[in-house]
């Protein structure tokens, strides 16, 4: 079967120096699983293939790469299957006008949705999208392999673990698909079908810019279950290390083959077990095959020591993110973080003394932080800074940027809740009644605003708060700025 894979273009601020224009190595692997299973793969890089082109779109927001037609346009007419990627909900919009112009465009053929936001939500998705048929949930390489197994023998696709369909007029799950614990078995990323080149001529890389870059996994999954992140919807809370010898043997592939000068790894959290990352520091010294590394995507600090610190600065590590992500020890409880920053401060300062430079990640405006909480996350940082921290990156809090699968968007839930048309920019309604009322015990409401600021249904119209409670009967107004509902909150 012919099979096309299509990555979105994405949405960015032409002056913001954060952006998602990475090789799409998720859909390296999915069409490397569908190649060895005898299937002709083809992938449409929305990115990669007009890396330079911008399309103005909303709210000082840009398109980049190509446009919705030259993608369809691009899609070969003799597909028995086309897939569509999309990790992040702030991206629906356009991801969802995309799909419906595909679906438009070849109305005969089978259209398939993965990654984390159609993994989080598959309602919304085919709700919105009438001519998508299925989404992939989770780890998709084994799903999408048995997927076009059972198109090409016209088997019924119910008996497909790890699907939502359609189900009459609303949509059904087949069943969620056990994570892949042999890791090592999984067919390397099929970059020969990803215009590499593109991304290196214009460096567009993830983390700092050492040069030819490639992106690696070295691990799946993450066995922490932090409120603010998807993974325990996407990965489960498992987390699988490959051999460090195959994860070596692919950096030294890629190195014979495009002789690579950096490797950056896109692993939710690379070091996990001392003696893992030991093992691959070792032998990445001992192969001597003269690149840097770096973990931009932010790692725990448990492992790292100063025995670690040298073997990973020794090995070519050179840049390492952390990620505390609060300064609050309440904050980071109700993260579900389970870090201690003494711990993190100490590992921070073995990195720093070895010659890693080192950042940290921040999240500000947490559902119920308060301005306290931010201020101890602020003299954190500082507290960082003087223990030789290089760099800090601060993210705020969305609602509408949070991934739907994430405990703390279901927090949100019962705040204002966004809407979002196909014409227009997500915009906001006055709050709906609280879904959980039984979570907004009358013991966490108080007649000061102070109490109820910190209350997780504060300012909706919960049945379940006490008559008593004031400050919760205030509605926020429709159409309030992110920046304003943030200060509003306090």
């Amino acid at each position: 079967m012919k099979i096309c894979l299509v990555r979105p273009p994405s949405i960015v601020n032409p002056v913001s120096y954060i952006a998602s224009l990475t090789p799409p190595i998720g859909l390296a692997y999915i069409a490397a699983a569908l190649r060895e299973a005898g299937h002709v793969v083809d992938i449409v890089d929305g990115i990669g293939e007009r890396p330079l082109q911008s399309v103005p779109i909303a709210h000082n927001l840009v398109l980049r790469g190509m446009t919705f037609d030259e993608i369809v346009a691009r899609i070969p007419r003799d597909a028995g299957l086309i897939g569509v990627s999309g990790m992040f909900s702030s991206e629906w919009n356009h991801i969802r006008t995309l799909v419906n112009k595909i679906a438009e465009a070849l109305p005969d053929v089978p259209l398939a949705a993965g990654g984390e936001h159609f993994t989080a939500a598959p309602d919304v998705s085919m709700a919105q999208c009438p001519g998508l048929d299925m989404c992939v949930l989770g780890e998709g390489e084994e799903t999408i392999v048995e997927l076009a197994a059972a198109l090409e023998k016209g088997s019924d696709l119910k008996l497909v673990k790890g699907l939502a369909l359609r189900d009459g007029s609303g949509y059904m799950r087949t069943g969620s698909r056990p994570r892949i614990r042999a890791v090592d078995t999984i067919p390397r990323p099929a970059w020969d079908l990803i215009p590499l080149q593109a991304y290196w001529e214009n460096s567009l890389s993830y983390g700092v810019n050492r040069g030819k870059s490639m992106p690696m996994l070295a691990s799946r999954g993450c066995p922490y279950s932090c409120t603010f992140c998807s993974n325990p919807a996407m990965w489960t809370t498992r987390w699988i290390a490959r051999d460090p010898k195959e994860v070596l043997d692919e950096i030294e592939d890629y190195k014979k083959r495009w002789d690579i000068d950096n490797v950056d790894f896109y692993d939710l959290t690379a070091i996990v077990k001392r003696d893992w990352i030991l093992e691959f520091a070792k032998g990445l010294v001992a192969r001597k095959l003269n690149i840097t590394w770096q973990l931009p995507s932010g790692t725990r600090s448990e492992a790292i020591d100063g025995e670690v610190s040298k073997w990973l600065y020794a090995s070519g590590c050179r840049n390492m993110n952390y990620a505390p992500e609060s300064g609050s020890e309440d904050s980071l409880k109700r993260m579900k973080k389970h870090v201690s920053l003494d711990k993190l401060t100490e590992s921070l300062r073995a990195a720093v003394k070895e010659g890693l430079n080192v950042k940290i990640n921040i999240i500000l405006g947490m559902p119920d932080d308060t301005h306290w909480d931010t201020l101890k996350t602020m003299a954190f940082l500082v507290r960082m800074s003087w223990n030789g921290a290089h760099d800090v990156s601060v993210g705020v809090f969305s609602p509408t940027l949070a991934p739907r699968s994430t405990s703390a968007w279901c927090s949100r839930r019962r705040s204002p809740t966004p809407t979002t048309t196909s014409t227009s920019w997500p915009t906001w309604t006055s709050p709906r009644p609280c879904p959980t009322p039984t979570s907004c015990p009358p013991a966490r409401c108080s007649s000061t605003i102070s109490s109820a600021s910190r209350c997780s249904t504060a300012r909706t119209t919960c049945s379940a708060r006490p008559a008593s409670c004031a400050p919760c009967a205030t509605s926020r107004p429709a159409g309030t700025s992110p920046a304003a509902r943030w200060l509003w909150r306090g």
